[in-house]
């Protein structure tokens, strides 16, 4: 947004995301209030004016200042940072932040039932903020608390998930909680037990779904693009793979070994946008990935942003025919092999019209140096069956992955920033490369692999990943050694 010699407070027309982000004053974090005195004395006073040019607007500001998930992550900001807007301040600006304060609290009392899931919880963990901060604010805490540990146990799933199925939705969550744990501390006061058993189930479930650099999986429709947001719960460069994990409740799965990550959705159709796909990091290095959705897309049954199989929806193939029904169950299981490789089978059964299922295995081995996946269509007991179908199972790579045509048709060679190599290869079918566009706040154009078969001709198809090149650590740091993994495809 370009101010153009306008003040914030003026920008009606930005859009509504800004907008929310300004009200809501989460901007706050991003003030060098901190920094030398003369740049935290120009900080502060310039801070206060917007502030105060904002309270004196009141009600004719624009409707994003009153919505019920805006006013809670102001009185959030307001609390956090109430050192940055009150410390010194004169008593008549010090009055009037804590009449508003009050006046969002109260707004708050009656309105937090009627938001969704997320604002739920960012209102309830705002009251108990505020009960914590406040003097004689005890009844508030204990009320919103115990209104906060029904909406977790109403939205967390028993294995640390959330009803949504997004991680990005979930690190949100969790990054409103982990502030409270400090202040009940800095209070003296024990957090509830409810509240900390929830917490210590979320941050579980989040560090299963980070890749080898840190990042959240983009499936869901996350487009995390750098690991600060999830920094609080374990450096980058301390993170390592955690072993392999299924979440059956949660609807995810993930192998783990050696430097390779693989984190999968198998969740049922009803809550999945990305049914059956994957994402694939080396080290701290992504491979596969997702291209996300922008925030004004839907999530729901995109599998298209996604590194999975999707059904061809021209011709006589509608988009509801080409989706998972969403009543179709998912049924996924873990197994570890004699050779110590992992195993994830998952299947999504059943999509409108089409009478079939999708099965996807796939195969860590026990040094992370191969990643074998075999999908497979296969007719539904008692429906129809439509007599041919197109698909095409797509790999989105990320967009640091540098991509050379080998001398067949079924193959081509990944190379990594850091120099390791991967190598794609696919059973007896021709893949092509295509681009696609990477969600996220600087959209990226990268390539994607597509493997294309005809159902009922080619009911499998079977692919795989082989490591070409391997880190060695050693008294002079990482280098690389070349490794003859040339496996051939097995059944």
């Amino acid at each position: 947004v370009t101010l153009l010699g306008r003040s914030p407070l003026e920008c009606h027309d930005a859009p509504a995301a800004w907008q929310k982000a300004l009200h809501g004053f989460s901007w706050l974090r991003n003030v060098p209030y901190d920094s030398d005195e003369e740049t935290s004395a120009r900080a502060r006073v310039e801070t206060r004016a917007l502030v105060l040019q904002w309270m004196v607007r009141g009600r004719k500001l624009a409707g994003a200042a009153s919505d019920g998930e805006v006013v809670a992550r102001r009185i959030l900001s307001w609390l956090a940072h109430s050192d940055l807007l009150l410390e010194d301040a004169d008593q008549r600006f010090y009055d009037a932040v804590m009449a508003r304060l009050a006046a969002d609290i109260r707004q708050l009392d009656t309105t937090w039932t009627s938001l969704n899931d997320e604002g739920r919880i960012m209102a309830l963990v705002a009251r108990v903020t505020a009960g914590l901060c406040c003097t004689d604010g005890a009844e508030l805490r204990v009320s919103s608390e115990r209104g906060l540990h029904r909406e977790l146990e109403r939205q967390l799933t028993s294995d640390g998930g959330h009803v949504s199925r997004s991680p990005k939705m979930m690190l949100a969550l969790l990054l409103d909680l982990v502030p409270l744990k400090h202040l009940y501390a800095a209070e003296h006061l024990t957090m509830p037990t409810a509240l900390a058993e929830a917490m210590t189930r979320m941050s579980t479930f989040i560090a299963q779904l980070r890749l080898g650099d840190g990042t959240l999986v983009r499936l869901g429709g996350g487009a995390h693009d750098h690991y600060d947001d999830v920094a609080p719960f374990g450096r980058v460069e301390r993170f390592a793979p955690e072993g392999s994990v299924l979440f059956s409740t949660s609807g995810f799965g993930r192998l783990a070994a050696g430097a390779t990550v693989v984190v999968a959705d198998t969740g049922s159709a009803a809550t999945s946008g990305a049914a059956l796909a994957f994402e694939m990091s080396d080290g701290l290095e992504r491979l596969v990935t997702s291209a996300g959705l922008d925030s004004e897309r839907s999530i729901t049954h995109s599998d298209v942003r996604h590194s999975t199989l999707i059904f061809d929806r021209g011709g006589s193939l509608t988009r509801r025919q080409g989706e998972p029904t969403l009543d179709a169950p998912s049924v996924a299981e873990l197994m570890v092999a004699d050779d110590g490789s992992t195993t994830l089978d998952a299947t999504q059964a059943g999509y409108y019209g089409l009478g079939v299922a999708h099965r996807r295995t796939l195969t860590l081995d026990a040094d992370g140096a191969t990643l074998k996946g075999v999908d497979t269509l296969r007719p539904l007991a008692g429906v129809q069956v439509v007599d041919a179908l197109h698909y095409a199972i797509h790999f989105q790579l990320d967009e640091q992955v540098v991509v050379t045509r080998l001398g067949d048709a079924s193959s081509v060679d990944l190379t990594l920033a850091s120099g390791v190599s991967w190598q794609f290869r696919a059973e007896g079918a021709r893949l092509s490369l295509e681009t696609c566009v990477l969600a996220g706040p600087r959209p990226k154009t990268t390539l994607q692999i597509v493997v294309r078969g005809r159902w009922p001709e080619e009911r499998a198809l079977t692919w795989q990943f082989v490591r070409q090149f391997t880190r060695r650590d050693d008294a002079g740091g990482a280098s690389f050694a070349q490794k003859a993994s040339k496996k051939p495809l097995s059944a």
